[in-house]
């Protein structure tokens, strides 16, 4: 596994990202493994409270915000590995 330049952590994996992104992209696992915590919380916190609400319109909306967000992050996911690995 590569390392990062600048510490001893292991550099992210555009990989791990997109197989975090496949299966666990609605909830933003993609976005917390590569460092972007608060967008990642958001997607988490949007997709668990439109589990309840999915019959409603409210929790369609939300489903549909972030599978668009999980839909765009398709192609960012390569930009915000190099930004998480400072390259």
């Amino acid at each position: 596994m590569p390392f990062d330049a600048n510490s001893a952590t292991p550099a992210k994996s555009v990989r791990l990202a997109y197989l975090l992104w496949a299966f666990l992209g609605l909830f933003g696992a993609h976005r917390l493994y590569l460092g972007c915590a608060l967008s990642g919380t958001g997607m988490a916190v949007i997709s668990l409270i439109s589990v309840p609400l999915i019959w409603s319109g409210l929790g369609l909306l939300g489903f549909v915000a972030t599978g668009t967000w999980m839909l765009a992050d398709a192609l960012l996911i390569p930009g915000l590995a190099r930004e998480a690995n400072g390259t």
